[in-house]
């Protein structure tokens, strides 16, 4: 590659240590792999990201004698980009698909530098200087490396490392914490040799912190002497994941913080942080008490609960014949999370049917129901619009229920639920008569159909689904069952914003769940 033009003092600068074939590299897989969201929701083209607010370029010496140049890119945000991609393919998942998230400014699609390929494989520095500050993103997504980066990137706003591997060595935070513009950090699903046990002195001096996420990356127990309580510090923050840090219990300096969202589950080592359930803040609407145990954490009946908005569950282990009364009690109940995790929480059509019929007799078990917004006892009815969001094509594991979606026997709107024989004449009852909206995997002639589609390289795996309801937006990826929302089909995220821009929407919606695909939140 020709140069485009020379300079003499870096404005930023990151070497990587890599013992692979090609950098970056994706974990054990070859440069012409063809990923598949049907065989796993983890295959798919990894990359590593750069972002600034000017212009610049960015040398890289790749280790073997080979130099190239690039020019950071302006796409459609006004943002400069650099993206290099793990797969010699050019689209993210697969054929024919959406494959980035980033269009240029004239509207074509970004593709990502492809990898660099080695003649052998032995240890190397790869080492990126830019002629500009990079103030933006610096993001490892599923990046092999022999150890953490050396990095001079103190201008940064948004540090992401997920699902990497560092095969020597821990992240040596002291070169995190130089970055005192962070305003998001999202550590973890990354292996690594070590795990922290306090918290980093130079995290508590980040004062912009708004979002902070780690997954098994720290280990903190009931030690007295340990630190982690100083999160509290941060005053700014507006969502908080802690997940798997192997805390003692919900504690009240969770309250201290602005975060109306906080997620921290440590179902992994059996701990029940929700123990002391009554200290959660009024403010807390969202909360994640139902992840990947194999227990609805019944006790929690009586707790302080009513506050929470959204709650997820991904485990495909947790019983679906026998659900929590506490549902009864979540009166600003909204969004039940029922697919993360690789989509197991209903990975068989028994536990998917099982599921809904329990689902629906908990509701008309219910002394209060009614189908309205209002309880028989005068307060919210958390049942009626509820969202159950069990289906997401980027993990396409759970069963849609069995029978057809249609009104059963008997059936008149806002009268009587008739009577309903299959899974999907209830959720046809929940959708009509209560007003909820069920996302599920697509009825079996779409997906036949689509199976032929694919395999004619004519379509992409299915296209998002933007949901209108009461004025407000939602994304899907699955088959939208709700008959009294609009829905408007569209391929990316741009196309999603120019929807909302003609409606005279909000399209901040869309701006969040794209920011969650990208940082692997969904």
């Amino acid at each position: 590659m020709a140069f485009l033009a020379g300079y003499d003092t870096a404005a930023s600068y990151v070497t990587f240590i890599v013992n692979e074939d090609r950098f970056p590299c994706y974990d054990g897989k070859g440069a012409d792999y063809i990923p598949d969201p049907i065989i796993s929701a983890d295959a798919f083209n990894r990359s590593l990201r750069f972002s600034a607010r000017k212009p610049g370029f960015v040398d890289v010496d790749w280790g073997d004698g080979t130099k190239d140049q690039y020019p950071l890119v302006k796409v459609s945000d006004g943002s400069y980009r650099i993206v290099f991609r793990s797969l010699d393919i050019e689209y993210k998942k697969n054929p024919d698909d959406t494959v980035w998230w980033y269009k240029k400014e004239d509207g074509s699609q970004y593709i990502p530098v492809p990898p660099h390929k080695y003649s052998d494989i032995r240890r190397r520095e790869v080492t990126m200087r830019f002629s500009n500050v990079i103030d933006g993103e610096f993001n490892m997504d599923g990046i092999v490396l022999y150890k953490f980066p050396i990095t001079n990137l103190p201008d940064i706003t948004y540090f992401a490392v997920v699902r990497s591997v560092l095969k020597n060595g821990d992240i040596p935070y002291d070169r995190i914490s130089k970055s005192v513009n962070l305003r998001n950090i999202q550590m973890g699903a990354f292996s690594h040799s070590g795990v922290w046990s306090n918290w980093p002195e130079g995290f508590l001096n980040m004062k912009n912190l708004r979002y902070f996420g780690c997954n098994s990356v720290f280990n903190f127990g009931d030690d007295p002497d340990s630190n982690w309580r100083r999160f509290s510090e941060w005053k700014n923050l507006t969502e908080f994941n802690f997940n798997w840090c192997n805390i003692p219990s919900y504690d009240p300096a969770f309250n201290s913080i602005p975060a109306v969202g906080i997620n921290i589950i440590s179902d992994r080592n059996n701990i029940p942080v929700f123990d002391e359930v009554d200290k959660v803040g009024d403010d807390k609407a969202s909360v994640d008490f139902m992840g990947n145990g194999s227990s609805w954490k019944q006790d929690l009946v009586g707790g302080k609960l009513n506050k929470i908005h959204r709650a997820y569950c991904y485990s495909s282990t947790v019983p679906v014949d026998d659900l929590p009364d506490y549902l009864y009690e979540i009166r600003e109940f909204r969004v039940w999370n029922l697919r993360g995790g690789g989509g197991r929480f209903i990975n068989t059509q028994e536990r998917a049917d099982t599921f809904v019929n329990t689902f629906y007799d908990k509701i008309m078990s219910w002394s209060y129901i009614t189908m309205s917004q209002t309880a028989s006892d005068g307060n919210r009815n958390q049942f009626y619009k509820l969202t159950l969001d069990l289906y997401t094509a980027s993990a396409p594991t759970n069963k849609r229920p069995s029978g057809v979606y249609q009104a059963p026997d008997g059936f008149v709107k806002g009268v009587s639920n008739g009577n309903p024989t299959t899974p999907m004449e209830k959720v046809y009852v929940l959708t009509n008569n209560y007003g909820q909206t069920w996302v599920l995997a697509p009825a079996p002639a779409s997906k036949a159909a689509l199976t032929r589609a694919r395999r004619a390289g004519k379509t992409r795996i299915t296209p998002f689904v933007l949901g209108v309801k009461d004025g407000h937006v939602s994304v899907f990826s699955g088959d939208v069952l709700d008959e009294s929302m609009s829905k408007y089909s569209f391929v990316d995220k741009y196309e999603a914003i120019d929807i909302c821009s003609n409606l005279g929407l909000d399209s901040s919606p869309v701006v969040e769940y794209f920011r969650r695909i990208e940082e692997g939140e969904v």
